[in-house]
């Protein structure tokens, strides 16, 4: 009998290579149907088939393989394939993701159908799919290479793990084929035409031997195979072939394989291609014109690629283009007889792939759209044409120009329009565009359409303002920018800083740097304004001539004062650089590179505050350039200080910071450390030392023949210090040193601030006579009793010259300091004066050429002691010297208390030789109304200097007790005999007999009429009996007999 029945499953042999499975065989499908001899390890691994439809299809037709995720590894492992050692074979499938992340997919290779039996499961090459990668929606082939090491059956498996909860992975279409001798072609690319493309392809290596064969279709099934007939071939090396009569909107399927030769081909390399519309891409746009309506659609298109601008464009759009012709230009789909029946509009301007918004609209005019822009004249513009969404359909585009009135000239900055300082201009932005203005913050947002201006930094403070306009624009707004047009760096805007409208303030400006200002109205406002430009500063124009005094060349119409800011620049009109003749003072001073400036004889400028030069200025022999204390000097312009010197000597100092010209060579410093004290001494003085290098700001400098000098460089300013020796000689300590300044300064003020030092309040400077031999007492001397000329009979007045030299005496070794507040304008007509102050000054000269000058006065401060206003003489031993003595030593200048008429002023006289000497008044300061009368004590003689100068002749040596000045009547007697009867005398014969009826005992003089002596006796007694002298030797003439004892002075006048 039959027992049974029994089942069983036949064993699943090796599969021969190539081997295919298209899981077609399941016949149900499910979470256990599978095709013969696969296994699944473990997971979520089922059949599935079309209508299943888990979020994809099969690839090619109607069965599938599914895998849902869960978070553990699942195989899926491939019937057995008997496979060679060393053959090199690919396992290939097609896989199709949910549009999730989270997959991880691996592909393993065994001996075995498990990954843990036999030698062990082993991944073959990376992750196909990653799970940080979303998968797609779309089949992709995954093939990877595998080359036994030995012969014998094998299995192959796919493994997913999921790191989240994504949903379904499908798979298709699984083979294991020998790895082809030639490659697969790749970088699929579609050329020309968008209906008629040329189809191209880069070439694998190895390349293909016979060329390439290729199908096109415009499904995606059926999907060639090993045995696929083609659509056509190319050559060896030709890569491309041509399609033609394609449709819109159409997508194509195409295949390309390698013919290796020998019946040998490659796999398939598969591309789409979706034929575009003509401007479905931007850089496909087509053209329209002014007045031109086109048709169009946007069925077919592939997407836009932008964002928002003024709204979010649809899904899919069309692009069309327009080149700009400064019309106001409107795109409009209103008015569309086309099926779309919600339209968007938007225009770019730039360029395609990197677009810049400038409008866009949807639903102007119902459900269809318009958008008006002004155009800039060679600008391209884009307009991108879209439905509502994802909606599509046909629609006609309307393009509509208007040529606008023409803008203000100075729409673009480009154009501005130039502000000078002190400008107020009136300007209009009616019918401005935009064009070129920056639209971020910068103080304040630019409101719409505006106009520029533009203007130079110089330094200065500068506003601009739009506050109290009597135009039609009520509410402006103000940006001020540096930087070029089309790349500007904002300096501050504002608005409603006056009311509605607005004022910006740069503090300071930038020198030479220019400033762009737009002016808008708020809210896109249009109308006219006023707006002006205050600089802060005077600007020197030139534009009535050179003089600095004309108020029509300043650009405020006024000059400049005190506390006023004043600019030269480079360019004045007509090249009129100003010319100070005048004295004028300015809060600051700045000249520009490039600019010329100049102080003329007798002019002076005083800056206050601030001196920036960086021009050329030049001060002439007698003008003055001052900055008082606290002023600063900068700028990289040079200073030319002109200074007329002398054929013989003369004292120099350098008004500039190293100077180093031809005055140096010659010249000489003077080192009191060797200087003489032996004042007989007027022809050598050994402290003389010759001057090398640099002149040093401070130190005086002796220089013959120094004529005509130019100073060139940095002016001296601020406080200079110049070291000074004591010489512990009598008589010496004297120190050379001279103003460092391109100015005059206060010898008042110069003592005050150096009385610390000097031992003498005093300065001594020299004064050549212009003959030799030379006499070093010729120096003139000023103190604060006023000055004395020297031996060129020149007075110095209150002030020292600029690059003056003088001397003057310390008590100790230091330095004596010069500063800004000793500088002067300095003015040779006015005279130093002080209160209730009564001078007067006495000069001595002789037919020898010699001169000589004492000053003696009163002054309300003054004492009989030594003070303020006492200078002593310098060197007094030379060949003629005047002066008055104080202490029995001799004074240049000597100053006692307030006046009274019976004062007396002791003067000395020294004579280097013989000479005839005249004693005269050189000038006199508030004595013009009182007597001044000079004693010659040796004669007895009171002689009235307001009448006449007093002539006498004198023997060389010192005359220290013949001379007085007096201020009230005496006994005048000019060179006549005394009134006395006491004292006789008379000649006879050659024979002259003195006598007296007192007895007299004193000193006998006999004097020709200049007053010469001609006989002198001492210890002479006199009485009745008279006492004889032998006169036959003397020439006839008139004679004066004068006797000097203790009774005093008496005369008589006698006849031979």
């Amino acid at each position: 009998d039959w027992v049974g029945p029994v089942s069983f499953t036949t064993q699943c042999l090796a599969y021969s290579v190539p081997w295919t499975d298209d899981i077609e065989s399941v016949v149900t499908v499910g979470t256990t149907s599978f095709p013969n001899c696969w296994y699944k390890q473990n997971g979520g691994w089922e059949s599935a088939d079309a209508a299943d439809n888990t979020y994809h299809d099969p690839r090619s037709g109607n069965r599938y393989l599914i895998n849902n995720w869960t978070a553990t590894s699942e195989y899926m492992w491939t019937p057995g394939v008997a496979l060679t050692a060393g053959t090199s074979y690919d396992f290939k499938f097609w896989f199709v993701g949910d549009g999730f992340s989270g997959w991880t997919g691996t592909v393993f290779v065994n001996d075995a159908q498990l990954s843990t039996g036999g030698s062990g499961a082993t991944q073959l090459g990376a992750a196909f799919i990653s799970s940080g990668t979303t998968s797609s929606t779309s089949y992709q082939e995954v093939t990877r290479s595998f080359t036994p090491a030995s012969t014998g059956t094998y299995y192959f498996a796919v493994r997913h793990t999921a790191s989240s909860n994504p949903w379904y992975l499908g798979f298709d279409d699984f083979s294991v084929t020998e790895s082809p001798n030639c490659g697969v072609p790749y970088d699929f690319a579609f050329s020309g035409v968008t209906t008629d493309p040329t189809v191209s392809w880069t070439e694998p290596v190895p390349a293909a031997a016979n060329g390439y064969q290729y199908i096109v279709q415009s499904t995606a099934t059926p999907v060639p195979g090993p045995t696929s007939t083609p659509t056509g071939t190319t050559a060896f090396g030709d890569t491309d072939f041509d399609l033609s009569g394609l449709t819109v909107g159409d997508t194509y399927y195409i295949w390309v394989r390698s013919d290796c030769g020998g019946s040998v081909y490659g796999d398939w390399g598969a591309t789409t291609y979706t034929v575009p519309l003509p401007n479905d891409e931007c850089i496909n746009a087509e053209v329209v014109t002014c007045g031109q309506t086109v048709s169009g659609t946007n069925v077919g298109a592939t997407g836009n690629g932008q964002s928002f601008c003024s709204t979010t464009p649809g899904s899919y759009g069309v692009w069309y283009t327009f080149m700009g012709n400064g019309d106001v230009v409107t795109f409009e789909t209103c008015g569309s007889s086309g099926s779309m029946s919600d339209s968007k509009v938007l225009v770019y301007t730039g360029a395609c792939g990197s677009l810049s918004c400038e409008a866009g609209n949807d639903d102007d005019c119902g459900f269809l759209s318009s958008v008006t822009v002004p155009t800039i004249n060679g600008t391209q513009y884009w307009i991108l044409v879209t439905g509502f969404g994802s909606g599509t359909g046909t629609f006609d585009l309307t393009v509509s120009c208007v040529t606008p009135p023409p803008p203000p000239v100075n729409n673009e900055c480009a154009n501005a329009i130039t502000l000078e300082c002190g400008d107020a201009l009136i300007g209009t932005n009616v019918d401005a565009t935009t064009v070129g203005q920056p639209t971020g913050f910068c103080g304040t947002t630019p409101g719409g359409p505006g106009v520029w201006y533009s203007f130079v930094g110089n330094g200065f403070n500068a506003t601009v303002s739009t506050c109290g306009s009597n135009g039609t624009l009520l509410d402006t707004k103000l940006n001020v920018y540096t930087g070029s047009c089309g790349s500007f760096s904002c300096q501050g805007g504002n608005d409603d800083g006056c009311g509605a409208r607005s004022s910006v303030t740069i503090s300071p400006t930038v020198d030479g740097q220019t400033y762009y200002v737009l002016v808008t109205g708020f809210g896109g406002a249009e109308g006219t304004f006023d707006i002006s430009l205050d600089c802060d500063v005077d600007v020197w124009t030139g534009t009535v001539n050179t003089d600095w005094s004309i108020a029509g060349n300043w650009s405020t119409g006024a000059v400049p004062g005190a506390t006023d800011n004043a600019l030269i620049p480079s360019n004045p009109s007509g090249n009129n650089y100003p010319e100070v003749f005048g004295v004028y003072s300015v809060g600051l001073l700045r000249t520009a590179a490039g600019s010329e400036m100049s102080v003329e004889d007798g002019g002076a400028i005083t800056v206050s505050f601030f001196a920036d030069i960086n021009g050329d200025l030049s001060v002439a022999n007698n003008g003055s350039f001052v900055q008082p204390t606290g002023s600063v000097l900068s700028g990289t312009g040079t200073f030319h200080v002109r200074k007329v010197g002398s054929g013989d000597y003369d004292y120099w100092s350098s008004p500039i910071t190293s100077y180093s010209g031809g005055l140096v060579a010659g010249s000489y410093i003077y080192n009191p450390a060797l200087g003489t004290d032996d004042p007989s001494d007027d022809e050598y003085d050994p402290g003389w030392i010759a001057a090398s290098g640099s002149m040093i700001p401070g130190k005086g400098y002796a220089r013959q023949n120094g004529w005509l000098q130019t100073f060139h460089g940095t002016a001296n300013n601020g406080t200079v210090s110049i070291a000074v020796d004591q010489n512990p000689l009598p008589n010496v300590s004297w120190n050379l040193i001279g103003n460092p300044y391109p100015s005059g300064i206060s010898v008042a003020s110069f003592l005050s601030t150096n009385s610390g030092i000097l031992d003498i309040p005093a300065v001594y400077l020299w004064d050549d006579p212009g003959t030799q031999p030379y006499g070093i007492g010729d120096y003139a001397v000023r103190n604060a009793a006023g000055g004395t000329a020297g031996g060129g009979g020149n007075v110095p007045g209150p002030n020292i010259g600029t690059a003056q030299g003088f001397k003057v005496k310390v008590a100790a070794d230091g330095n004596v300091q010069f500063t800004n507040a000793m500088r002067t304008t300095g003015n040779s007509a006015m005279l130093f004066r002080q209160s209730d102050s009564r001078r007067l000054w006495i000069n001595v000269t002789s037919p020898n050429g010699f001169f000589n000058q004492t000053l003696v006065g009163f002054f309300e401060d003054g004492t009989e002691g030594v003070d303020i206003y006492d200078a002593p003489k310098l060197n007094w031993m030379s060949d003629l010297s005047l002066y008055s003595l104080l202490n029995n030593e001799p004074y240049s200048i000597q100053g006692i208390g307030p006046f009274y008429q019976e004062a007396v002023f002791p003067l000395g006289l020294h004579l280097g030789m013989e000479q005839q000497v005249t004693f005269e008044i050189d000038h006199v300061d508030g004595l013009e109304n009182d007597d001044i009368y000079l004693e010659d004590a040796y004669l007895g003689i009171y002689h009235d200097l307001n009448a006449s100068g007093y002539v006498f002749t004198g023997s060389a040596g010192i005359h220290n007790d013949r001379f007085f000045v007096h201020f009230m009547p005496q006994s005048v007697t000019g060179i006549d005999e005394n009134e006395t009867t006491s004292f006789g005398a008379i000649m006879s014969n050659g024979v002259l007999v003195v006598s007296s009826k007192d007895e007299l005992n004193g000193t006998i003089e006999i004097l020709d009429l200049s007053g010469r002596a001609i006989f002198s006796r001492s210890n002479i007694t006199l009485n009745l009996d008279g006492t004889r002298f032998d006169m036959s030797n003397v020439s006839d003439g008139v004679y004066i007999v004068r006797f000097a004892g203790a009774d005093g002075i008496m005369s008589k006048k006698v006849l031979k």
